[in-house]
């Protein structure tokens, strides 16, 4: 009422009632006190009896998040930039600071119906286009001004960006160079729209950011896609896998990507990269290396001078997780070699790869307080033989274990030559469940197993020799 007009206070009362609003108890209060406010305000404004103690309600409103009530005293005073930081900061009225813009550039019509339409909040209904002769310099102060604005809305940056600097994106993107985190979290709210916007609908009163690119033809470049790539190596090295496997990365140069997952050590993505450019051997050694950097931090957990952080948690808890992890890195390493080592130049020896992570690990882990570790150990060592059936020759197997581990505890080879044995035996099962017609088969496997059984004799004496 009083806002309007229709009811007369004294000056003094009015200003005692200003600062009263700004004490919301709830979130609809608190909208309708702002709003109340902003009507007192724009009333005075317009009367040009602005509040002597315009400075403090200024202060009482930021610190209220009144950002209508705000930004209606910065506009008063001509600060259009201002004004749009406090409008971006606005939760309620998500639209207000891009309309805002629109109306001073000229892009929108202005008036409080308009303003509602968009969501945009009373203070902007308030606002008028800007003379003709100011619009390029506030054009260049909004530019320089996006990294701030970024700092208070990423979504309100893109979307002022797109909609009145489409054909300047290399600007903005030095604007906001001297922080990268910005640029990464700018290119994104523009990328994933330009993603989104193949299929989009829009209302003409409440663009999203979607909308927006939707609507600019040409927008987003090559060398947008390939910085922001390199930003998400350094920021969001644990989306970076998920992004090359999406449609986004189609258009990517892959030599690229290699090198920036690699500078970054984005190890997962290195190896994906690797595979998909046929450096097989290479990807199986990072999948490998992950595998045994987790089992020797499993092995921390049972050192007699573990390491500090294996402290934070319970031994039981710990050690469930780092099984977890091993499990899954073994499983991308050995599932690497079931898709491409028929593929490979050498094939056999990418499963060999497998198998000497594995022995090694034992053979750093000896000793009883890493029994729990070697158990878990064993257990992979009988996986990785179990799905070697039938893909590489069990006697190939054997001398290469002979050969490369017969210097090791002889107790420990003839468990490992027991387990091939074992999938030797599993394998004679299993192309005797395939029937007679391989029968005969199955028989000169079994004589071929027993001639392994006497070669590893002679190969165990060997070693005790």
């Amino acid at each position: 009422i009083v806002g309007a007009g229709r009811a007369a206070v004294a000056q003094s009362v009015e200003e005692d009632l200003l600062e009263a609003l700004v004490c919301a108890s709830t979130v609809n209060d608190k909208v309708d006190r702002e709003e109340a406010m902003v009507s007192i305000l724009g009333r005075r404004i317009d009367e040009g009896t602005m509040p002597q103690n315009a400075l403090n309600v200024l202060k009482l409103a930021s610190e209220a998040h009144f950002v209508q009530a705000e930004a209606v005293i910065q506009m008063a005073h001509g600060d259009h930039i201002s004004a749009i930081r406090a409008f971006a900061a606005d939760r309620h009225y998500y639209t207000a600071a891009t309309h805002y813009a629109d109306v001073l550039l000229g892009k929108a019509e202005p008036g409080m119906l308009r303003a509602q339409q968009s969501n945009a909040g009373p203070a902007v209904g308030r606002a008028q286009p800007l003379d003709p002769k100011d619009i390029e310099s506030f054009r260049k102060k909004l530019l320089e001004d996006m990294p701030a604005i970024l700092h208070i809305s990423a979504e309100v940056c893109a979307r002022i960006a797109v909609a009145h600097f489409p054909e300047a994106q290399p600007e903005v993107l030095r604007a906001l160079s001297p922080e990268p985190m910005l640029q990464f979290q700018y290119l994104r709210q523009v990328l994933e729209a330009a993603h989104e916007s193949r299929e989009s609908k829009y209302s003409p009163y409440d663009m999203t950011l979607t909308d927006l690119v939707c609507a600019t033809n040409h927008l987003v470049t090559s060398e947008m896609n390939e910085l922001y790539f390199r930003l998400m190596c350094q920021f969001e090295p644990q989306g970076v896998l998920r992004f090359l496997l999406s449609n986004a990365a189609h258009e990517l140069d892959s030599e690229k990507c290699l090198s920036y997952c690699q500078e970054f050590h984005v190890n997962d993505a290195v190896a994906h990269l690797l595979e998909h450019s046929g450096r097989f051997e290479e990807s199986l050694s990072i999948y490998l290396q992950n595998y045994s950097t987790t089992i020797r931090a499993m092995a921390q957990l049972f050192a007699p001078s573990g390491a500090q952080w294996a402290k934070t948690a319970s031994t039981d808890s710990l050690m469930k997780g780092f099984t977890i992890e091993a499990n899954d890195a073994l499983n991308v390493a050995v599932s690497l070699c079931r898709r491409v080592a028929g593929q490979a130049e050498r094939g056999d020896e990418m499963w060999w790869s497998c198998l000497d992570s594995i022995i090694r690990s034992l053979d750093e882990l000896s000793g009883g307080a890493y029994a729990r570790v070697r158990a878990v150990l064993h257990e992979h060592l009988e996986d990785a033989l179990r799905v070697m059936l039938g893909r590489v020759d069990n006697a190939q197997i054997l001398e290469m274990l002979v050969s490369r581990h017969g210097n090791r505890d002889i107790s420990e080879l003839r468990k490992l030559l027991s387990r091939v044995f074992s999938n030797c035996s599993l394998e004679r099962e299993f192309l005797k469940a395939e029937g007679s017609s391989v029968a005969e088969e199955a028989e000169k496997k079994a004589e071929e197993d027993s001639k392994i059984r006497r070669r590893g004799r002679r190969g165990t004496q060997r070693v005790l020799k």
